[in-house]
């Protein structure tokens, strides 16, 4: 008895696509398990990461002496580019950065730059900052001093970038660009 072929192969190639896809599902749910099971592996890595971090400023910088300054810019700031800042604290240069356009963009979109953290003993620090940049498309340079007082525990120092500070700490006009030291407590 001949058989013809053509129909013969299509029913076996029908029932190894059906195999197939049968199959499919199965390694498809194998495939985003392990996906997820890898996602939620990364979750705790970055946890443990934050964990440890957190330790570690705990270890380093005790609560009763640690500092921690933070450099933000304000919203208003729209006719000046930072390139650069420095931070002094009791006549030691402590910290120096120079901003890539990523950091600019995040600064300008209200994110906090941490520039400084240490362990500072309790009572007035002297503070100098400079920073430049392009303010209307000039070179723009300043620098101010403050004198903070850190209480016992954890501190923080904002230094804000604020368009058209006029009075420093002096009491002297200084228009421009300028900044604006505010100190908050550290909340465990």
């Amino acid at each position: 008895m001949n058989l013809p072929v053509r129909p013969f192969i299509g029913v076996i190639l029908a029932l190894t696509m059906a195999a197939a896809t049968a199959a499919e599902p199965d390694a498809d749910s194998e495939l985003r398990a392990l996906d997820q099971a890898t996602q939620n592996l990364k979750l705790e890595m970055l946890d443990l990461e934050a964990e440890l971090t957190d330790l570690e400023q705990d270890i380093n910088y005790p609560a009763p002496r640690r500092w921690t300054v933070f450099f933000t810019v304000d919203p208003a700031m729209t006719d000046f580019t930072l390139d650069a800042v420095e931070l002094s604290v009791d006549g030691t240069v402590v910290a120096r950065h120079r901003y890539s356009d990523q950091e600019r963009s995040a600064l300008s979109d209200q994110g906090a730059q941490q520039l400084f953290i240490a362990g500072i003993d309790p009572g007035p620090h002297r503070v100098r900052v400079r920073f430049e940049g392009q303010w209307d498309g000039q070179p723009y340079r300043r620098e101010q001093r403050f004198t903070v007082d850190k209480p016992e525990g954890p501190r923080l120092l904002e230094l804000r970038l604020a368009p058209e500070v006029t009075v420093d700490n002096a009491g002297r006009n200084n228009g421009g660009p300028g900044l604006i030291a505010r100190s908050y407590d550290d909340l465990p």
